[in-house]
């Protein structure tokens, strides 16, 4: 038969219980007892049982007694010529209390770090089998640990400046406490769910002399692991019904017009406050139209009060014309009484189609925030204009001068002035197509004008639109002047709804060109006559006052177009 198996030198007989029962043991002799000394080897060398000269082992039973007058069952085994006896070993069990001093972490201290508290661990170990044995040790291992699971514990233990602690002692029957003091060094952030402590401990009997080494055990199936839970104190009020009272507020920083395609950012600055208790879970969200995108979010520190703690990201939405993202305040407590500012940024896309109005929303929420009414919401309204950069030039096919004699005063040429108008960026120029162009007089103070106005149906980026005016130049009046120039002037001028666009800051939307006289004198048949030189410095970008001021600061006529004489181009 196999041998029986030796479990830190005490025997174990399996066959006489489900559950294996330790045992030490003694060998009775025809004239003597006899005590065997435990062996080294995890299992009863076999030589043991050979020089004893054992046979037919097992060969009768006795239980049931108490032979060794200890209190314990003992158990007789039979062989021939010997008895062996195995003795029941002394059963404990552990009772385990831990609790802390203050019970909960105190509102507010939890701005005055570090935050000192103990916490008490006793140890009670009790007798569970019904012997009479004295001096009953063991020695006892358990390990402590603040925190378990966290990546970052919010507590360590004031002896070690870590978050576990592993104690070992020998300990007698009952009571044993232990005062351990822990720290709170850093700023807890999440002060919803309790700090745990875990004790985890392990039992070694030692042996009793008094009863020939004879070790106690630990009772099979006995619990080993063990939780204290220490919360943070809830503000809660008089009620102990935690209500938040959350408030939010927008605005844009003294920004009165969005330009798409001029401004790139957009700040909104953000104000919540919480005039309630205790806000959990605390979370704002934002809802603006497609052509927005979430950027990043700065936090205003307001004295004495720290920043907001956020955390922000965008959401994903089905929604494709709508977007939104959400931040979470102070995640998990936003403190009753607290106020904090920030600032969200937002890019603006240069291509974004807003219409003429800008609208924001953003709500506040948590999860026991009482229902008020037009205070966990707000929104903006924003004009919208869209960027533009248009530049209008002169074309070098323009006509720059005429030479005519004072003498010719039936003489007529003809004149061109040419323009370009080319979309350099920004956003598209719409405007309804009223068919041909508008022909109207204007008084000039200097001479006789007309204005030519044709509207465009659209302008591109990169688009370039050509436009030519021409007409007959007669001077019969010329001799009634003493000039000897004379300017024709034409003013190109682009105009566009400004409720809609605008031009890009720091852009002029007209650009000048201008023909410099050259000295030059003719001369006519039959003698010397005086010339006159009729120059065409065409201005872009000119404005009526403008041309009156080049005008009266020199002393020169302008010419008269007669309007049967002048004709316009369409643009191409």
């Amino acid at each position: 038969a196999p041998l029986p198996a030796w479990d830190s030198g005490l025997l174990t007989w399996p066959a006489l219980h489900p559950s294996p029962l330790l045992f030490n043991f003694s060998i009775l002799c025809p004239s003597h007892l006899c005590l065997l000394e435990p062996p080294q080897s995890p299992l009863l060398d076999s030589h043991v049982f050979l020089s004893l000269s054992l046979q037919y082992f097992g060969r009768s039973l006795s239980g049931g007694q108490d032979l060794t007058q200890d209190g314990l069952v003992d158990l007789a085994v039979g062989a021939q010529g010997h008895v062996l006896l195995f003795r029941s070993r002394p059963v404990l069990t552990v009772d385990v209390a831990m609790r802390f001093l203050p019970p909960e972490v105190a509102s507010q201290n939890w701005e005055q770090l570090p935050i000192a508290l103990n916490a008490t661990v006793c140890l009670t170990i009790h007798r569970s089998s019904k012997d009479q044995l004295r001096d009953v040790q063991s020695s006892v291992r358990y390990d402590l640990a603040l925190d378990p699971g966290r990546l970052i514990p919010r507590a360590v233990f004031a002896e070690t400046q870590n978050w576990t602690l592993t104690q070992r002692k020998t300990l007698a029957l009952g009571e044993h406490c232990e005062t351990l003091k822990l720290l709170l060094p850093n700023s807890v952030e999440d002060v919803v769910n309790p700090i745990i402590l875990r004790l985890n401990f392990s039992l070694v009997g030692e042996p009793i002399p008094s009863s020939r080494n004879l070790r106690p055990v630990l009772a099979v199936g006995s619990q080993d692991l063990f939780t204290a839970s220490l919360p943070f104190e809830k503000n809660c009020g008089q009620d102990h019904l935690c209500e938040g009272d959350l408030s939010v507020n927008l605005s844009f920083s003294g920004l009165q017009t969005l330009v798409v395609g001029s401004t790139l950012e957009l700040n909104m600055t953000v104000t919540v406050w919480n005039e309630g208790e205790d806000s959990y879970q605390t979370v704002i969200s934002f809802y603006y139209p497609a052509g927005l995108s979430y950027r990043r979010v700065i936090g205003i520190q307001q004295p004495p009060q720290r920043p907001l703690r956020l955390a922000c990201e965008a959401v994903t939405s089905e929604n494709k014309s709508l977007r939104s993202s959400s931040c979470s305040i102070n995640h998990p407590i936003f403190q009753g009484g607290i106020k904090g500012t920030f600032i969200v940024t937002f890019d603006v896309s240069y291509k974004a189609t807003l219409g003429d109005r800008l609208l924001l929303r953003a709500n506040v929420s948590s999860e026991n925030n009482k229902p008020t009414a037009n205070k966990t919401t707000s929104q903006l309204e924003l004009p919208v204009k869209y960027a533009i950069y248009t530049v209008i030039s002169r074309q070098e096919e323009s006509t720059k001068y005429f030479n005519f004699s004072v003498y010719d005063k039936k003489s007529k040429k003809a004149a061109e002035h040419r323009y370009r108008v080319r979309g350099q960026g920004g956003s598209k120029l719409s405007c309804p197509w009223r068919g041909s162009c508008e022909v109207w007089p204007s008084n000039c103070s200097m001479a006789d004008c007309l204005r030519f106005r044709c509207d465009v149906p659209s302008f591109g980026v990169q688009e370039e639109l050509d436009f030519s005016l021409r007409g007959n130049l007669s001077f019969d009046w010329i001799s009634q002047t003493a000039q000897k120039k004379v300017l024709v002037v034409s003013v190109a001028e682009i105009t566009f709804d400004r409720s809609v666009y605008s031009q890009l800051p720091g852009q002029e939307a007209f650009l000048r060109a201008q023909v410099l006289p050259l000295p030059n004198l003719g001369c006519g048949v039959g003698g010397l006559r005086p010339d006159v030189r009729i120059y065409f410095p065409s201005q872009c970008g000119f404005f009526k006052r403008q041309y009156k001021e080049m005008m009266g600061n020199q002393p020169q006529d302008a010419a008269t177009l007669s309007g049967e004489d002048f004709s316009s181009e369409a643009p191409n």
